[in-house]
């Protein structure tokens, strides 16, 4: 049965498992999809993307915000958003946040609005989660709540691993995954990151047994032995008028 929102977190992590072994370890890749829905039990492997090795072309995206520069800038009415060890900026319309208390007060949200199903799915993932927050704003027909997740993989073996390496291994796994198309993937200037995006767009009747498609853009951030995945998740209605958002909000991502 379908309330009036459809509410959608759809975490995309390419995630390194590493070993430690006496010889040199070898990591092992494995794209995790964890999907949470608040409708009915889930019900094309996708082209390997050609990579594009020039930049970004320029958009007139913002500097990193500070309180002193946000008024009057296309940051105006956003809102910093302080998590453990990093912080990025938002639009107002967003909640949630970082700490057990900034997830369980999201969880009980959505609780409290009949979305039981998704606050139990949501609580059993909290393990994979640094940061969780949903855009209280929807205007597409299905109903896809836009979020941003960001996740953490840590590991000394990433001291010897570029960016691309760790794109390349999340790609072998995501490429095999029924529902998933990598749109493109492309560089992306983040100040003091090694950083990639990935464009991805999702068939949600075959993850998830509903009608509709959604797209995110997710930027991989490494810094030694760090890589911050941050996922912007939204409905394809919705994309191209977040899309500028996405990339302003992730270009504000900063550690602590």
């Amino acid at each position: 049965m379908r309330t009036q929102f459809a509410y959608i977190t759809l975490i995309l992590a390419g995630s390194l498992l590493l070993s430690a072994c006496a010889q040199a370890p070898q990591p092992t890749a494995t794209a995790r999809i964890i999907v949470v829905t608040a409708t009915a039990p889930p019900a094309s492997a996708a082209p390997q993307p050609t990579r594009t090795p020039t930049p970004i072309p320029p958009k007139p995206i913002p500097p990193t915000p500070t309180e002193e520069t946000v008024s009057g800038t296309p940051f105006e009415d956003w809102e910093l958003f302080e998590g453990d060890g990093f912080a990025v900026w938002l639009p107002k319309s967003f909640v949630g946040g970082s700490n057990a208390q900034d997830l369980a007060d999201v969880v009980k949200v959505l609780r409290d609005s009949g979305q039981e199903q998704l606050a139990q799915s949501l609580e059993a993932n909290l393990s994979y989660i640094k940061f969780y927050a949903l855009d209280t704003t929807v205007n597409n027909p299905n109903n896809y709540f836009t979020n941003l997740n960001v996740i953490l993989e840590q590991n000394a073996i990433l001291n010897s691993w570029t960016a691309e390496d760790y794109v390349d291994l999340s790609l072998s796994q995501l490429n095999q995954m029924n529902g998933v198309e990598i749109l493109d993937v492309l560089p992306f200037s983040i100040p003091g990151f090694e950083a990639y995006k990935l464009l991805a767009e999702y068939d949600m009747m075959v993850l998830m047994g509903i009608p509709g498609t959604a797209r995110s853009s997710q930027y991989l951030l490494k810094n030694g032995d760090r890589v911050w995945v941050l996922t912007y998740f939204t409905s394809v209605e919705e994309y191209a008028d977040r899309s500028a958002d996405f990339d302003a909000s992730a270009m504000s991502f900063t550690e602590d």
